[in-house]
């Protein structure tokens, strides 16, 4: 396995393992009940979860997960009680985010999980 080019900190650095990304996300697994942000343009935007329609990891990107919300909060365009859907890195749980005096940062090792019936 060789190095990859990182354009964004102009280095060479080992290509990601999906394998350990998945370890780490197993060990964090939320259902539909969950009190999550939608991360916006406006910023982070305050939500619950309804449904996850589909399982999906918080650092993957694309039409794998689908994860069906409600704002609890106004934020710009963004009123309260509106239902939206978005794949799982836009819903990160609350319990991921960890903010600072200026800034905040978003853990993603985590995976939304449909509720299994009892």
């Amino acid at each position: 396995m060789g190095l990859v080019f990182d354009p964004v900190h102009n280095m060479m650095l080992p290509p990601p393992n999906p394998a350990a990304m998945t370890a780490v996300a197993d060990q964090n697994v939320f259902h539909a009940g969950t009190a999550a942000y939608y991360d916006t343009f406006a910023g982070l935007v305050p939500c619950k979860v309804l449904r996850v329609k589909q399982a999906g990891y918080g650092f993957r990107c694309g039409p794998y997960d689908v994860i069906e919300f409600k704002l609890t909060a106004d934020r710009g365009a963004y009123k309260r009680g509106e239902v939206l859907t978005a794949d799982a890195m836009r819903v990160p749980p609350q319990k991921m985010v960890r903010r600072r005096r200026f800034s905040h940062t978003i853990a993603t090792g985590y995976k939304y999980e449909p509720k299994t019936p009892a």
